[in-house]
């Protein structure tokens, strides 16, 4: 949290972990996401009660992700990046899901 002249702010993804309908919302017409990564990718499945309370509230917060870019695609043009895993070196920005506004991925 940090305060500017006297108003103190905190980060959006605190209260929308998928901010794309604030985006929409502020008049956004293309939206870039840049999902930070799929727990679906692990090797096994999570030890441990904190692991699997993290693996599952990965769960949650991608299934919103993906529920809000089917909600918005008609509303702004979404530009869906690859997300980024432990596995890959770099990310190839010109590779990306273009889904336009009748919702079809290109």
């Amino acid at each position: 949290m940090v305060s500017i002249d006297g108003r103190h702010l905190m980060d959006g993804g605190r209260a929308n972990k998928t901010p794309i309908s604030t985006a929409v919302d502020l008049g956004a017409s293309r939206v870039v996401v840049l999902p930070t990564g799929m727990s679906c990718a692990l090797e096994g499945p999570p030890r441990g009660v904190v692991a699997l309370a993290l693996h599952a509230l990965n769960l949650l917060v991608m299934r919103r992700l993906l529920n809000d870019i089917e909600r918005f695609a008609n509303r702004a043009e979404l530009i869906v990046l690859p997300p980024m895993s432990a596995r890959s070196q770099c990310v190839r920005f010109l590779e990306y899901r273009r889904i336009d506004s009748s919702g079809r991925g290109g």
